[in-house]
């Protein structure tokens, strides 16, 4: 599966080194060379799709877990529903602010997401805590391995967008951690911390 599901813009002649960028970039209150701006929109826009994605499955979970965890779990599903919105409202303003345009709606429902929907069907409570799970790893992963995301944005020293993508990963990793816990029987949900 490709790290990135939309295509990259060509980055052919775009000097790798850090003074050749430098005197590339001129005026532009971002520092930031067109091309390269470019190049983080695509990323932040395949971030933002399946982002979207993650959020829907996040309030499928939410309205439609049920059992003897109910109570804790469609609380911590709001709060990640929550953490989530405020995610893909700073991937939004960041793509506007590099002046992209926000493509991420029409490709999440072109199969350009990388993350699929949760069934329309009732899942078991432990079903839904294992789903968003894998979606949390799964982006991740999008964002921390090798080649990834944040590997790309650092290509082009947005520290800006890197500074973002690591508060991004650090909640996906702590949320996975969170009900990895629960659902192992570990400890209880702590919405507090």
């Amino acid at each position: 599966m490709p790290i990135l599901s939309t295509p990259m813009p060509n980055a052919i002649g775009t000097p790798n080194n850090p003074s050749e960028r430098t005197a590339l970039k001129g005026n532009d209150p971002l520092d930031l060379i067109p091309e390269d701006q470019e190049i983080i929109c695509a990323c932040l826009n395949s971030l933002l799709t399946d982002s979207l994605i993650f959020k829907n499955n996040l309030l499928i979970a939410h309205w439609n877990v049920t059992g003897p965890s109910f109570g804790s779990l469609h609380q911590m599903f709001d709060e990640m529903t929550y953490v989530a919105n405020f995610h893909i409202d700073n991937l939004a303003e960041r793509i506007k602010t590099l002046e992209g345009t926000i493509t991420a709606m029409s490709m999440a429902y072109s199969n350009q997401a990388t993350i699929s929907s949760l069934p329309e069907f009732r899942l078991s409570w432990q079903e839904y805590v294992s789903s968003i799970i894998s979606d949390l790893e799964h982006l991740n992963e999008r964002i921390t391995s090798t080649g990834g995301i944040y590997d790309i944005i650092q290509s082009t020293d947005d520290q800006v967008t890197m500074t973002m993508l690591i508060e991004i990963a650090a909640s996906y990793q702590k949320n996975s951690w969170k009900l990895k816990s629960y659902l192992d029987g570990t400890q209880d949900i702590n919405l507090a911390s």
